[in-house]
């Protein structure tokens, strides 16, 4: 699962790859949404929501909608009350779902990393992104990363991996998508009612296979 599309172009490309390597199925996305506006976040506002989902379902045949992701502002102390960007991405969740006329237990909801994972299962979020806790952190911007291959997690394509071979992909400058430090969270997705991921193990390998030309130089 991809969860940081945040435009019409990135569904694009990731649909035209998907086709282009021939995956059985369809690719499974969430649309990342900025619920903090601040400039330094990626994610698309709030109003955009609903015409990027439906760009999503109704132009990108190889791409499924899964859901609503969001990252919130770092460091909010739960203490103070509950996350206001968890609340608005509950709210957005509901007036999407009115609008498109979507079940709501078909949307999901990412949101929440290692530092308030409990509290965002509390507010409804049914995934969460601990990469941090299982893994470790990775290496900060600068360094160089020995890992040349596209990382993968219960068979499923890390985004800013993914995001790096896009824009190899379009010749984009690498500035244009630069990895935010709590996106290194993303590294796991983990589905907070605990069901099975099918088939982790062969996806993992099929996919590290089949996708050899989106390996990070």
């Amino acid at each position: 699962m991809v969860e940081t599309v945040d435009s019409q172009k990135l569904a694009q490309t990731l649909n035209n790859l998907w086709e282009k390597f021939k995956r059985p199925g369809k690719l499974k996305v969430m649309v990342q949404v900025n619920t903090s506006g601040e400039d330094n976040k990626s994610g698309c506002t709030i109003d955009m929501v609903s015409h990027l989902t439906s760009f999503i379902r109704d132009k990108c045949p190889c791409l499924q909608f899964a859901g609503l992701m969001t990252i919130g502002a770092i460091g909010y102390d739960p203490s103070k009350g509950p996350n206001p960007d968890f609340l608005t991405l509950v709210k957005v969740r509901e007036e999407l779902c009115e609008t498109l006329g979507i079940k709501l237990e078909d949307v999901e909801l990412s949101m929440g990393m290692s530092s308030d994972y409990e509290h965002a299962i509390s507010l409804g979020s049914t995934n969460v992104r601990v990469g941090s806790t299982i893994f470790g952190s990775r290496a900060s911007s600068g360094q160089t990363d020995t890992n040349n291959t596209i990382p993968v997690s219960d068979g499923n394509i890390t985004d800013s991996s993914l995001h790096h071979s896009i824009n190899n992909t379009n010749n984009a400058s690498s500035s244009d998508r630069q990895c935010q430090t709590e996106n290194d969270e993303q590294e796991a997705t983990t589905s907070t009612n605990m069901s099975p991921q099918q088939g982790s193990d062969s996806a993992s390998s099929d996919i590290t296979d089949s996708m050899n030309d989106l390996q990070v130089k």
